[in-house]
């Protein structure tokens, strides 16, 4: 080993950019204890874990910047008016696409992103429940109207056989009608 160095023409390091800073943060006790206790159970140094933290924190934030710029950005529909993007006219033109290419992943990931799972999940449901219940409905008025031609057939088929409650005959009344 030398006794001198000469670092006159030293070069920094190219990557000391990527690692970490050192600085000094006040942290209340009961805090760095929390994150100290963590680390513990977990098998892994408080400060990674408080670096965790911090940059979940910091993406939360950014996701929220983007979530309200979306809410409050409107689309110029081809008839001139405008809607906001989580109206559930402005979901339809964005997510509809998606839909229709079978482009699930991206639709689900978007969604859940900007927080509008739930909004577009009550939109299908709400959607699907009145078309349902539109089905329904037509079909309890084919009922109706089957019901109705059957009671019609019956009421004339009564009025044929005229009043047959006093009769003997009423047996063989019966059986030419049938023919």
């Amino acid at each position: 080993m030398r006794n001198e160095y000469d670092f006159c023409k030293g070069k920094k390091n190219p990557y000391a950019k990527r690692f970490n800073n050192k600085v000094t943060i006040e942290l209340p006790r009961d805090v760095l204890a929390y994150f100290q206790e963590q680390g513990k159970e977990a098998g892994i140094p408080y400060q990674t874990l408080i670096n965790h933290y911090l940059m979940d924190c910091a993406k939360k934030g950014n996701l929220n910047a983007v979530r309200d710029a979306f809410r409050n950005s409107t689309l110029e529909l081809t008839d001139g008016s405008v809607v906001t993007m989580d109206s559930e006219e402005g979901l339809n033109l964005i997510i509809s696409p998606m839909l229709q290419e079978e482009n699930l992943d991206t639709a689900a990931l978007f969604l859940n992103q900007l927080g509008l799972s739930e909004k577009v999940a009550k939109m299908i449901s709400d959607k699907t429940s009145l078309d349902i219940a539109y089905k329904n409905f037509n079909r309890i008025q084919t009922i109706i109207k089957s019901s109705d031609s059957q009671a019609k057939f019956a009421r004339e088929e009564v009025r044929k056989l005229g009043n047959i409650d006093n009769d003997a005959n009423y047996e063989q009344i019966i059986l030419d009608l049938k023919q």
